[in-house]
């Protein structure tokens, strides 16, 4: 067997995983990340080795690696985007004609107590979010069913933890419908997208199944210790 040869860790690397760091940090402070990756390819163009030699060359350079960046990135997401763009259009459409409020009337039925007002909310939130994408479908289901599962005794917390982690936890990792999520995911892996849903529903379903059951077994202890 060969020895594998040693990798010798460059001033590009370093720049690679300070930016990395930046957006992670950029993310948790709920700021914009496209600055820094911009900025991040950039200097990774300056770093890199240019046709020509020459500060001005070196400039021009980096300025195309951020365009070839931006141009290839159109090219992989433009129809992801088109699908969810479409997918929200639908949905705002719906909203004009009040079809909204008719998907999700049937809903309020089965909201008689804080419980089945928590699962209601969740696997509807799960529905819209499949087929709408996470974001828009808060307006969907928010402003119908929300109310109504405060009213049967929900509290504001537990309907707010129902539409996250049905809707951007269990709806967005599985991503079964719209398949964007999963597609970028596919392509970084080099395989088919077909091949990767199986895992990504089982992940998100059985990292969905512990968060729920922690969601609600604190949700269940606060409210009857009366912190909510």
């Amino acid at each position: 067997m060969e020895p594998l040869e040693q990798v010798s860790l460059t001033a590009s690397h370093w720049v690679f995983l300070l930016v990395i760091l930046v957006i992670f940090v950029s993310i948790g402070f709920r700021k914009g990340v496209i600055i820094p990756s911009l900025a991040g390819i950039f200097m990774l163009g300056l770093l890199a080795d240019a046709p020509h030699e020459g500060a001005l060359n070196q400039l021009i350079f980096a300025t195309q690696v951020v365009f070839q960046a931006l141009l290839n990135a159109g090219n992989e997401l433009f129809d992801i985007m088109l699908v969810i763009a479409l997918m929200v259009a639908m949905l705002k459409s719906l909203q004009q004609l009040g079809a909204d409020r008719l998907m999700v009337a049937p809903m309020k039925k089965l909201m008689v107590g804080p419980w089945t007002a928590f699962f209601a909310l969740g696997v509807t939130m799960y529905v819209a979010a499949a087929f709408f994408w996470p974001t828009p479908a808060v307006a969907l289901v928010g402003t119908v069913l929300i109310p109504v599962a405060m009213q049967v005794g929900l509290p504001a917390i537990g309907a707010a933890m129902a539409v996250n982690l049905f809707g951007h936890g269990m709806a967005l990792s599985a991503d079964p419908i719209i398949q964007g999520a999963s597609r970028l995911t596919a392509g970084a892996a080099g395989i088919e997208t077909t091949t990767l849903v199986p895992y990504t529903l089982l992940f998100s379903l059985t990292v969905g199944i512990v968060a729920i059951t922690l969601a609600v077994r604190n949700l269940r202890r606060d409210m009857r210790s009366g912190v909510l």
